[in-house]
């Protein structure tokens, strides 16, 4: 077993405390109520909490149960992913009346094209690689001095820049804050990579998902420096 480096643990315990805190904030969002106004509201965050802290924990058995195999890691994370992209649709459902068409469409036809480019162009694949370092790709490119890894991690940025952007276009209303924008860069992105280590569609790499989490945030930052200019895009 390979041991695990210590700028890996402390990327994981940054995740981790970060993605707790933007789904605590995204269910406080969504439900629009004070934080510290409502028991109802603290109730439910010390659930999530518990049931996050058991989720971490039995995944956490599972990589070290199974010879650190990162197939249990992927797995999980890919279900997790799932629900949450269930849970998102759900609630932009419920609230289509604040849901706008024009951001709506250029979303779903924007993902369907990430989704070409990033599994259905690279069926045919046998080898599948697994990369868990976080930085890896960064590392390499200086170490080697290959400005096409850095290229690659540019491009997985910009990849997810619309992603961003549109999430608090398609309701201003619900879902204008950085939390929706992070979370379904980082849960859209790790359910790509997880296809790919299952269905062997090339490299599983876990600089690609930091790179498109990064990209989503950047194209919401972008939204609210188009919405503060006055200049906001009206799609």
């Amino acid at each position: 077993m390979e041991p695990i480096s210590a700028l890996t643990v402390i990327f994981i315990i940054i995740y981790l405390i970060v993605g707790f805190a933007a789904l605590v904030g995204a269910v406080n969002k969504v439900i629009e109520r004070d934080y510290y106004a409502s028991r109802n509201m603290a109730l439910i965050d010390v659930v999530l909490f518990i049931l996050y802290v058991i989720f971490c924990g039995y995944t956490g058995l599972l990589y070290f149960y199974s010879g650190r195999s990162m197939l249990f890691i992927y797995i999980m994370l890919g279900i997790v992913a799932v629900i949450l992209m269930i849970g998102f649709i759900i609630v932009c459902v419920k609230d289509r009346d604040h849901m706008k068409k024009g951001p709506v469409a250029i979303f779903l036809v924007y993902f369907a094209i990430v989704l070409y480019l990033t599994e259905f162009m690279r069926i045919g694949t046998v080898d599948t690689t697994v990369i868990a370092t976080p930085l890896d790709d960064l590392k390499l490119a200086i170490t080697n001095q290959n400005p096409q890894l850095v290229f690659h991690m540019l491009l997985n940025i910009g990849l997810f820049l619309p992603f961003g952007y549109l999430i608090p276009a398609m309701n201003p209303r619900h879902m204008n804050h950085w939390m929706f924008s992070f979370l379904g860069g980082l849960v859209s992105s790790t359910t790509i990579e997880c296809m790919q280590m299952i269905f062997h569609l090339g490299e599983a790499d876990i600089d690609d998902i930091i790179a498109n989490t990064i990209g989503a945030l950047l194209g919401f930052l972008l939204y609210q420096l188009i919405s503060a200019t006055g200049r906001n895009w009206k799609l």
